[in-house]
């Protein structure tokens, strides 16, 4: 297992490393080398296992994992996996689900750990393998703690065997469909396998994440017309075999599915055998004769594995003072519906699991029919008008109709009945359907054949259901299904109706499949069990008397969270051309300018989680950060930039500055004459590397007062005081320059965007663009996301190089657009969509988040979507029905504004007051000296584009009275 060599050729084999204790060795080790053999696998124990019986498995070896310093891992993360033996090779091979004890995500990460090790083993405990039909051959795998190393996975030498099952099933039909309505399932054995007498045996057919001990056969299967749940399925129904009768045979016929002819999806379940005649825990899982120990009820070839509900976690926004329509999406959804929301406060202190019907405080809303979909549902829901600018937070908390548990006893009041549904199921008893002359007179002359055999025109006709083949003995009516239940319901015999899933098709049934023992049950009529038959293009519905979504409980679901403002409009929509600069005005009351922001994201995206869209060029969405070496050669880069950062950068068009230059990538460093502004006992974190920056490497302080040792002449100083003499470094970007000669260093150097000037030294770093969103927040009064404070540095930022911060004397004139912002409407410039598509504007409440002094700088942000973006020009205009209906209206610099439910452009507010003031300049403080000097400080040295135009500057001009 291991050696040692002396270099005076000498060797010795060992069984384990000799170690010493304590540093007590005094022997002359200089001469001697030593190792060890390295992993070495040689076999494993047991080789040979009863089906469906716990063992422990122990891989055998030599110098297997024990200690870190010896073999770069340790005892507890050795791993194996047992695989087919015919598998190709163990980096690639899963593991069956015969297999229990181990369990492996995908190929390589596998668990648990060893349950015991040593050197020379490692065992696994608790592992068994389900039987197959005949006897099964395994190979184990192992791995030494690198599983995501293909390489590191070896197969121990030997082989793991597994006998025989003594049962195995079939069942007939074979495959089994989820519109199967019955079957047998057959249980056999090899003769003389085992003795026990085939009337003593019993299955239970269960979900395959369950033990077969643990629960009873799934409630929606049936034995021999039994209903379940039932300890097992009884004794069987027959005892034949291919041959005739055999004792080693065991036959359940009549195996009721019928129930899961609605489950358009695979449902998998194990088969649980019992030959003691259903004993407690006596029950095993049996594989069929093919070896599966999995039992199938298999889907359809048009199924869709998406379940038919609303979707989770939606996110949706509305405005207080306004009814909103909330769209929820989902998947074949189903019409018509009773299904109900109700809207939680975020400051309740309930969930919508706990929550009564009384805490929602009637803010409750029902599916809209006419506008709903198979894709989404609509809500109008009552909320009362806040208009303290706050966002208000809900939870959308979902009552499904069609889940039996929200169904209660009527109330008082006109009491509402429910509809229930089973997919794919039509009722072929001809004597249940209502013929037209007993159906309500109101809804009578909807008879397919006397209202489309001789053409019918108008809004009102759904003759796509009409079936000329039947002539005048056609007893349906051609109806959508919401409209089918109206006339169910007008229809005092009706107790139910089915309705074609591809056309308006309907009939109107006097029974159904469901209990039929309600207000409207024919004296002596019993339900119509039998006369089923499946098909996909039909669907069943069965009246019931209780009420849905009534009950405490009810709306146990939550569907996503609802974001309430009282500021943006959140029905906007916009039609632009892909590939020319444009706009987007946003609508609203209140609006902030100064604060506001709004950004792109792909249609699929969700306002508060999803990132800008790539399709959109807005202003400075990159900062080229390059230098060149004129020594080194190196090309120069560009970085991309957080593109967060530049969202909150990109303010609308106010009248404080000009926006933006169209393209400002390649825009010229500032001139000689560039102006700063300068933010006190400031700094921004990460400097300009300038060790290989020809133009500035002389000045760098280490280069040039500790490499050169620099001196002083009586021209020009070195001003070596502002190095740091043994922390500054050959890596450091420190430069020893007075204050002007950094601000002359800074427009030598490609990108550099300001500096960080130490107060009381020559002493200063250079910064690039990158410093521009700190610098933003910080200007913003946004402390926590400005720049780094401290004592003995100033940043200056060259004024000239912000974009939309240029100084510019024009104001807002009232009474007239001249395309600025105010408080009704936001403008954004500068937009280019790259290609077409839909896309979603989503809004960020700057006044919101100045409350917590935070910018608007993360996705989460960004949480109200205010409207949606439709980049295909004129042609959108064209295709799109809605819009050829409402009216679209041009936007000040470019783009449509357009309206679906209206037909002449909204008329938005004249500015009539001075727009919104820029952000304050003195921080919440209790201490008048305090804030007089801040005020004084800021007034003095803070941007010119805001000192010019603050209320409280102007005092300060002034002076005390």
């Amino acid at each position: 297992r291991s050696w040692k060599y002396n270099l005076g050729k000498t060797c010795f084999l060992q069984r384990d490393i000799k170690r010493t204790e304590g540093g007590d060795c005094n022997d002359d080790v200089s001469r001697w080398i030593s190792g060890d053999t390295g992993l070495r696998l040689t076999g494993l124990t047991p080789d040979h296992v009863a089906a469906d019986s716990m063992f422990s498995l122990s891989v055998l070896g030599v110098t297997l994992p024990q200690k870190p310093d010896l073999h770069d891992t340790t005892a507890s993360r050795q791993r194996i996996k047992i695989v087919d033996a015919d598998a190709e090779n163990c980096a690639d091979a899963r593991q069956p689900s015969q297999v229990s004890g181990v369990g492996c995500s995908g190929s390589s990460y596998c668990a648990p750990k060893p349950s015991a090790s040593d050197s020379g083993s490692a065992s696994w405990s608790d592992i068994s393998i389900a039987a197959a039909s005949m006897a099964k051959r395994y190979k184990v795998c192992y791995n030494k703690g690198y599983t995501y190393d293909r390489y590191s996975w070896y197969q121990v030498p030997g082989e793991l065997q597994v006998s025989a099952a003594n049962y195995t099933w079939s069942t007939d039909p074979t495959p089994v469909l989820r519109s199967t309505p019955t079957m047998s399932i057959t249980v056999s054995r090899p003769p003389f396998s085992t003795y026990t007498d085939a009337a003593d045996w019993r299955i239970k057919l269960i979900r395959d994440f369950y033990d077969c001990n643990a629960v009873s056969t799934d409630q929606r299967i049936a034995f021999d017309g039994v209903a379940q749940p039932a300890a097992d399925s009884g004794a069987p129904t027959g005892y034949t075999g291919p041959d005739g009768e055999s004792p080693d045979y065991a036959v359940w016929a009549d195996v009721d599915l019928s129930s899961l002819e609605t489950e358009r999806r695979q449902n998998n379940y194990t088969v649980c055998f019992s030959d003691q005649g259903g004993a407690v825990g006596s029950f095993f899982p049996v594989p069929n004769r093919d070896g599966s120990p999995i039992f199938t009820v298999e889907k359809l070839a048009g199924d869709s594995s998406q379940r038919r509900d609303l979707f989770t976690n939606q996110k949706l926004s509305g405005r207080s003072d306004q009814i909103n329509v909330l769209k929820l999406q989902g998947f074949r959804l189903h019409l018509p519906s009773a299904s109900r929301i109700g809207l939680l406060p975020a400051s309740s202190t309930s969930t919508c699991q706990e929550a009564d019907v009384g805490d929602f405080a009637g803010a409750i809303g029902r599916v809209d029919e006419t506008t709903s979909t198979e894709e989404a549902y609509d809500f109008s829901v009552p909320l009362p008008f806040d208009d303290s600018n706050t966002l208000l937070s809900y939870s959308i908390c979902y009552c499904d109709a069609q889940n039996l548990a929200s169904l209660s006893a009527p109330g008082g009041g006109d009491p509402e009945p429910s509809f229930i549904v089973r997919e794919s199921i039509k009722a072929t008893a001809a004597n249940i359907q209502i013929p037209l002359a007993n159906v309500h007179e109101d809804w009578r002359d909807f008879g397919c054949y006397d209202m489309c055999s001789r053409g019918c025109t108008g809004r009102n006709c759904f003759c796509s259901g009409y079936q000329p083949d039947l002539g005048d003995g056609d007893q349906a009516l051609c109806l959508p299904a919401t409209l089918c239940r109206d006339a169910c319901e007008a229809t005092e015999t009706c107790r139910g109706f089915e309705t074609h899933t591809a056309n308006s098709r309907c009939i109107l049934l006097t029974q159904t499949i469901r209990d039929c023992a309600n207000s409207r049950a024919v004296t002596g009529s019993t339900c119509a069990q039998s006369g089923t038959e499946y098909t996909d293009d039909w669907n069943h519905w069965s009246y019931d008397t209780r009420e849905a979504c009534r009950a405490d409980g009810s709306f146990s679901k939550k569907i996503g969270t609802l974001v309430m403002t009282s500021r943006p409009f959140v029905n906007h929509d916009w039609v632009l051309e892909p590939n020319q600069m444009t706009s987007i005005e946003v609508l609203g009351t209140d609006l902030d300018q100064m604060r506001d922001r709004i950004v792109v994201i792909d249609c699929k995206g969700t306002c508060g989680v999803s990132n800008p869209t790539q399709a959109l060029s807005v202003p400075d969405t990159q900062v080229a950060q390059a230098t060149t070496s004129e020594c080194c050669g190196n090309e120069a880069s560009t970085a991309t930039v957080n593109p967060w950062s530049f969202f909150n950068l990109w303010v609308p068009v106010n009248d404080f500055s000009d926006a933006a230059s169209e393209d400002t990538s390649d825009a010229p460093a500032a001139s000689d004459g560039a102006r700063y502004n300068v933010l006190e006992q400031s700094y921004c974190p990460g400097n300009m590397d300038i060790t290989n920056v020809a133009t500035v490497r002389d000045d760098q302080c280490y280069n040039k007062c500790t490499a050169r040792e620099c001196q002083d002449t009586e021209d020009e100083s070195c001003n070596c005081e502002g190095h740091y003499y043994g922390y500054d470094t050959e890596s450091s970007n420190a430069l020893c320059l007075t204050e002007a000669q950094c601000k002359e260093a800074c427009r030598q150097v490609e990108g550099c965007y300001g500096i960080d000037m130490h107060r009381s030294k020559p002493r200063c770093f250079l910064n690039t663009a990158d410093c521009r969103p700190f610098v933003m927040n910080s200007i913003q009064g946004l402390t926590a996301t400005g720049l780094s404070q401290d004592l003995n540095y100033d940043f200056h930022y060259k004024r000239d190089d912000i974009p939309g911060r240029r100084l510019d004397q024009r104001r807002l004139q009232l009474n007239v657009d001249n395309g600025w912002s105010w408080g009704d409407i936001l403008r954004y410039r500068y937009l280019k969509f790259r290609s077409g598509g839909t896309f979603t504007a989503c809004f960020c409440d700057g006044v919101h988040k100045m409350q917590t002094q935070e910018a608007c700088s993360t996705a989460a942000d960004y949480n109200v979507k205010i409207g949606t973006i439709h980049v295909s020009g004129v042609s959108c205009l064209v295709s799109e029905p809605r819009f050829q209906r409402g009216v679209c209206c041009p936007q000040f610099w470019g783009g449509l504004r357009c309206y679906t439910s209206r037909t002449t452009c909204p008329a938005i507010p004249a500015p009539t007051a001075t727009p919104a003031t820029p952000p304050a300049v003195v921080p919440p403080t209790t201490d008048t000296d305090q804030a007089a000097e801040i005020i004084s400080t800021w007034c003095a040295f803070g941007p010119e584009e805001y000192r010019t135009v603050a209320l409280e500057c102007q005092q300060v001009a002034q002076g005390p009275p």
